[in-house]
């Protein structure tokens, strides 16, 4: 092989190469899983993209709203009783006492 042709060669594989690294570092928006797990593709590409990269948990949102009432009878009478979706169920201690979310 001529030299062109070693060095045509040798620049395609440096691209294939840049191109390769710069999907595992910047993924693009299709590679990307939706933020509803839901619609999550299961495939090598999604499960590399967590594993590298996590997956939002709205941790930051306001659990006010998920507030289901439930009645129970007290001395008789029905009452009314409030529970709501806490981060605290989100957390959860190893055994060596790291807390983790």
């Amino acid at each position: 092989k001529s030299n062109d042709e070693l060095h045509d060669r040798n620049e395609c594989l440096k691209s294939q190469i840049a191109n390769e690294v710069n999907i595992l570092q910047v993924p693009s928006s299709s590679d990307m899983p939706d933020d509803d797990p839901a619609l999550w593709i299961l495939n090598e590409v999604t499960r590399d993209f967590i594993c590298r990269n996590g997956f939002k948990q709205n941790l930051d949102s306001d659990f006010s709203q998920s507030k289901t009432q439930y009645q129970y009878i007290r001395q008789g009478k029905f009452r009314p009783h409030n529970r709501y979706l806490s981060k605290d169920l989100f957390k959860t201690t190893l055994i060596n006492g790291k807390t983790c979310r």
